[in-house]
């Protein structure tokens, strides 16, 4: 599934990324701010993408849409005692 694919990649090219840019800041510190902000920018856009790898492995928006909206009220309640533990 190529359209998944690249989801993953995006995803799995966050920690050599994240840890390159670590390193910069580390040795350009007076460019840290700007280096830190290109590496936000990045994990802002990987959150995206794996938000959008969560859509298209539960079948899409429209199919997500209509399960949340057929989900049973008694499905997701806790145990006796832990809805007291927030």
């Amino acid at each position: 599934q190529p359209h998944i694919q690249c989801y993953v990649i995006r995803i799995l090219w966050m920690v050599p990324i994240y840890s390159i840019e670590s390193w910069l800041c580390l040795r350009f510190h007076t460019y840290a701010i700007y280096i830190e902000t290109l590496r936000d920018c990045y994990e802002s856009f990987v959150l995206y993408s794996f938000f959008q790898f969560l859509i298209q492995v539960l079948g899409g928006e429209e199919q997500l849409v209509l399960m949340l909206k057929d989900k049973s009220p008694t499905r997701g309640v806790h145990i006796w005692g832990f809805d007291w533990c927030i």
